[in-house]
């Protein structure tokens, strides 16, 4: 068995960052074999993210090869920089010690809106496109009536009312045929709708919530 990865905590320096959970990348649900690592510090709580070096190394490329365009170096640039700081800023410790485990990765428990229950979150899904995160959602499910929900991110949502915005302008300027731009923009406002909706209606359980 390996030893685990121990990484120096760019925040308080000590060598007690550990990964706390592991994402797995699909392709119209097909595992592409990348994974975005999720790490903790034990000493602080400092969280960080280890997106795949592929996708920094293909920004990179990208960035070259397209130089005449004078833009996308800029945008490309950023984005690798983006997603290599924090293997910069949280360097591998070899031969550190696996720490006391202080901070967990948790989600909190909500309050189910139909009998009142416990509702914990079965799974977490990480959108992108393009490579930029499009939002995150949580899938509910309560224990005692097995009534679900889904849960959006307040990233999700900005995402979903300018994917909106967007359409509508675009709508307005291909007509007749922009009427299917002006549903696919009502679509995303009333899924980011009955999200917020479940997640008044189904509060959070403030004494289950941990750091």
């Amino acid at each position: 068995m390996s030893a685990p990865e121990v990484r120096r905590c760019g925040k308080c320096g000590a060598a007690e960052a550990v990964c706390e959970r592991e994402w797995q990348h699909t392709t119209m649900g097909v595992p592409s074999g990348s994974t975005t690592r999720d790490f903790c510090c034990q000493a602080c709580g400092h969280r960080f993210e280890l997106v795949p070096m592929r996708r920094v190394w293909t920004f990179t490329a990208l960035s070259v090869l397209l130089g005449w365009t004078c833009v996308f170096p800029l945008v490309g640039g950023a984005m690798a920089l983006a997603g290599y700081w924090p293997y910069m800023a949280n360097p591998v410790v070899v031969g550190a010690p696996q720490p006391a485990i202080r901070f967990r990765a948790t989600t909190p428990t909500r309050r189910c809106a139909k009998c009142g229950g416990v509702a914990r979150c079965l799974t977490v899904t990480r959108t992108r496109s393009r490579g930029l995160p499009t939002g995150t959602t949580f899938d509910y499910a309560c224990e005692a009536c097995e009534g679900a929900f889904t849960i959006g991110s307040p990233g999700g949502h900005v995402f979903n009312v300018v994917a909106a915005s967007v359409c509508f302008v675009m709508g307005f300027g291909c007509l007749p045929f922009g009427v299917v731009l002006w549903l696919m923009g009502l679509g995303a406002l009333a899924l980011s709708g009955f999200q917020l909706l479940a997640q008044v209606r189904n509060p959070l359980i403030a004494e289950a919530v941990e750091g």
